[in-house]
């Protein structure tokens, strides 16, 4: 439904067999797409988005952010910045329930 996978897609490492869950985004690379800047930001931050620094496609990567709420974060951050994980629920849509699925996988720092 979705259109199928580019040509460019890096799909050598991507499970086609395994089932998603409601809402989960899967990034999938394209050919020559620079890894080491996506594994270096993962190791400095421990594996969590950066909030106040995210690319619009890393915060669609999360649970519930799409490219409207995405856009909306980025949005908040050029005129203030993120001090607590908890700010991101300033942004309209984004409540408690996306928030609790997404807290793990976020900082602020």
């Amino acid at each position: 439904k979705a259109g199928g996978l580019k040509e460019t897609a890096e799909c050598k490492t991507l499970n086609r067999a395994r089932k998603l869950v409601d809402g989960e985004k899967i990034y999938i690379l394209e050919q020559g797409e620079n890894t080491e800047v996506i594994s270096l930001y993962n190791q400095e931050n421990k594996g969590k988005i950066n909030i106040n620094t995210a690319s619009k496609e890393m915060l669609m990567s999360l649970y519930g952010i799409g490219e409207v709420y995405a856009g909306k974060i980025i949005e908040y951050r050029s005129t203030k910045q993120f001090t607590t994980i908890e700010d991101i629920k300033k942004i309209e849509g984004i409540g408690d329930k996306t928030f609790d699925k997404i807290k793990d996988s976020i900082t602020a720092e």
